[in-house]
């Protein structure tokens, strides 16, 4: 009988402390269910382009504060299940080049510009992420059967600048290369937007991976 087994207070291991262990048989797990999610972000990101064609034509640029709600809030959601499921380095990076490489495939957008766009967000999301704790500490690898409050409010606060600077950047490079023009006002009131729409859709999805993790075998 194993040392694991005759400790007195020893605990079940959990598919999250597999999932934590690296070069784990549990990498397969982690590309699939990776995989299954950058596919419903997919789903999802074809279905906000359609709401945002019709936002679009009824209230002009400022329906980006309504579309906010698909682009924003629940890509962030997704991406907040999939880091409490696997919370390592790398898990952002392979959810958001998947759904780069499936909208490039199916939309024939993929270029240089996209690609250098991508690699910087994954960057900036990887840094923020293990600065703030999601990535590198212990506490989202623990197994509890709910996530704590300081949990919760450091993945949407991380989630939320993520997407708030890449938006930000997103705006500046518009205005830098191509010339476009923006009411500082307006740039700040999309960032602001965009940080509370992810920050939200982030708290949502912990509860959400917690749940999962605990349905997992």
């Amino acid at each position: 009988m194993s040392h694991e087994i005759s400790e007195p207070n020893a605990r079940p291991v959990t598919s999250a402390d597999v999932a934590s262990r690296p070069g784990s048989g549990a990498d397969v797990e982690r590309l699939t269910a990776v995989a299954l999610v950058a596919a419903i972000h997919f789903v999802v990101s074809y279905v906000s382009l359609l709401i945002n064609t019709i936002l679009f034509a009824l209230l002009g640029p400022y329906s980006i504060f309504f579309s906010g709600v698909f682009d924003q809030g629940v890509q962030a959601l997704l991406l907040a299940v999939v880091l409490v499921l696997f919370p390592r380095v790398g898990t952002a990076s392979l959810q958001m080049a998947t759904v780069f490489l499936l909208n490039g495939v199916f939309s024939a957008s993929l270029n240089i510009s996209s690609l250098v766009l991508i690699s910087g967000s994954i960057a900036l999301h990887e840094a923020i992420l293990w600065l703030a704790g999601v990535t590198r500490l212990p506490a989202l690898r623990e197994a509890r059967p709910a996530p704590s409050g300081s949990i919760i409010v450091r993945v949407a606060v991380s989630i939320g600048l993520c997407k708030a600077i890449t938006v930000l950047v997103q705006y500046l490079i518009s205005m830098t290369l191509y010339r476009l023009q923006f009411s500082p006002s307006f740039i700040a009131a999309v960032t602001l937007a965009t940080l509370v729409y992810a920050a939200v859709g982030g708290a949502a999805g912990v509860p959400l991976g917690y749940h999962l993790r605990r349905a997992s075998p």
